[in-house]
């Protein structure tokens, strides 16, 4: 996904629904999203709304974030909300 033409974010996941119609894309079987920013997303399944450019996940997640002032990985807190 593109999003304001200058931020960008690639996911994968093991199988996906897409509804054409409703614009909706559902991600399951391991889902794993990287960001241009240096955020890393890893979580079982989420569903996507392209028009609006949400992901949103109920499951458990985990990640991690690059700073780029040291360059150096930090985690970022398990959650069970939506993201």
């Amino acid at each position: 996904m593109e999003f304001d033409k200058a931020n960008w974010l690639s996911a994968t996941a093991g199988r996906g629904l897409i509804d054409v119609d409703a614009g909706t894309l559902k991600l399951t079987d391991g889902l794993s999203v990287f960001t241009d920013t240096g955020y890393e997303l890893h979580t079982p399944s989420a569903d996507v709304y392209i028009r609006k450019n949400i992901f949103e996940g109920t499951e458990r997640w985990s990640g991690t974030a690059l700073s780029a002032s040291s360059a150096r990985t930090a985690s970022i807190s398990t959650g069970r909300t939506k993201w």
